[in-house]
């Protein structure tokens, strides 16, 4: 993952990455006031990337700043891939093994964590609403939709959405779009990005 991941997940939608609009996404992300949605992943990504650079003290203030000021835990050895949303970021639980992919959102309160030494692996495309619990070696597919509160103990296909305790698959679906907030007709709202 390189160094252009942390600004990544703010400007993938837009077709102007000028020097600019990258200073702009920088101060909205770490100096000026704004909602937390925007502010916690670059928070994410540089513990990450300090992790990989070993630069410990970094990785320390990272980890401090993420549970002192959004009540996260997002474990260093993660693998976390572009354009993650969070689009309530408080109380969210990563455990250190967990491997999250592409273009996924987590709501708060949603922890992924570790059974027996083992960690659940996330696929591309997938929405993990509030208070969801994935735990173990659990592999989600792509395009999934796990309901609110709950709880994955087991594998889930692609293309599904899955609720309950123990989860399990309520219906199929070929598109995850609907599901996410953001979306208006197909369209994202720029406001939450940038």
């Amino acid at each position: 993952m390189s160094n252009n991941s942390i600004f990544r997940d703010y400007y993938h939608f837009y077709s102007n990455r000028n020097f600019l609009t990258k200073i702009k996404i920088f101060l909205k992300a770490f100096c000026i006031p704004s909602d937390p949605t925007n502010k916690i992943c670059p928070w994410i990504r540089m513990e990450l990337n300090a992790y990989k650079k070993k630069n410990v003290l970094l990785e320390k203030i990272c980890e401090w700043v993420l549970l002192k000021k959004f009540f996260c835990v997002v474990g260093s050895h993660c693998e976390i891939g572009e354009e993650l949303v969070l689009p309530h970021p408080m109380g969210i639980v990563i455990g250190h093994g967990v491997k999250i992919g592409k273009r996924c959102v987590i709501y708060h309160q949603a922890t992924l964590g570790q059974s027996k030494s083992c960690f659940p692996s996330i696929g591309d495309d997938v929405v993990i609403f509030a208070g969801a619990k994935i735990v173990g070696d659990v592999k989600v597919g792509d395009n999934v939709v796990i309901g609110a509160n709950a709880v994955v103990t087991r594998d889930i296909p692609s293309n599904s959405v899955v609720a309950g305790n123990p989860a399990a698959v309520i219906k199929k679906i070929t598109n995850v779009s609907e599901y996410r907030m953001w979306w208006n007709n197909g369209k994202h709202k720029k406001e939450l990005f940038l």
